[in-house]
C-alpha cells in the first residue's frame, strides 16, 4: 500500500500540483507540514487540504525531480529518504508519511536536509 501511495505522491510532485494527481495522492483532509532547509525542527508552513497542497506543489520550478529510497516503517508511519535535483542542485531529505484508511496520504512531513553553506537554491 505504501509503495502505491508513494508512486501517486511522486506523480503529484512531478505534475507540479495538477489537481487530479493531488486528489489521487491525498485524502480530502490531508495535511503537509514543510520544514525549512536550515534543519530547524519547527515547521515553516502547514498546508491543509488538497487545494492548498496543490498550490504549494505548483510553486516548484519546472524540471525539479525527486527520487526516493524504499520506505521504512516507523510505528504507524513510514520514513522515506528522498533526493531532489534541479540542474546542478542536489539535496536530500526525508518524508514522514501517514496513510489514511483509503491508502492515500493523510499526513506528510517534508524535512529537507540543511543546504551546504556554499550551495544556493536555483
Amino acid at each position: 500500500m505504501i509503495e502505491e501511495a508513494l508512486s501517486r505522491w511522486m506523480d503529484a510532485l512531478h505534475a507540479l500540483g495538477e489537481p487530479s494527481f493531488v486528489e489521487a495522492a491525498f485524502t480530502q483532509e490531508a495535511v503537509v507540514i514543510r520544514h525549512d532547509w536550515n534543519g530547524e525542527r519547527d515547521p515553516i508552513e502547514v498546508f491543509e487540504g488538497r487545494e492548498r497542497i496543490g498550490s504549494w506543489l505548483a510553486r516548484s520550478p519546472r524540471g525539479v525531480r525527486f527520487t526516493h529510497d524504499p520506505p521504512e516503517r516507523e510505528g504507524s508511519s513510514h520514513r522515506v529518504q528522498y533526493t531532489v535535483s534541479l540542474q546542478d542542485f542536489v539535496n536530500q531529505g526525508r518524508w514522514i508519511v501517514l496513510l489514511g484508511e483509503d491508502g492515500r496520504i493523510a499526513r506528510l512531513e517534508h524535512r529537507p536536509d540543511p543546504l551546504p553553506k556554499t550551495q544556493d537554491l536555483p
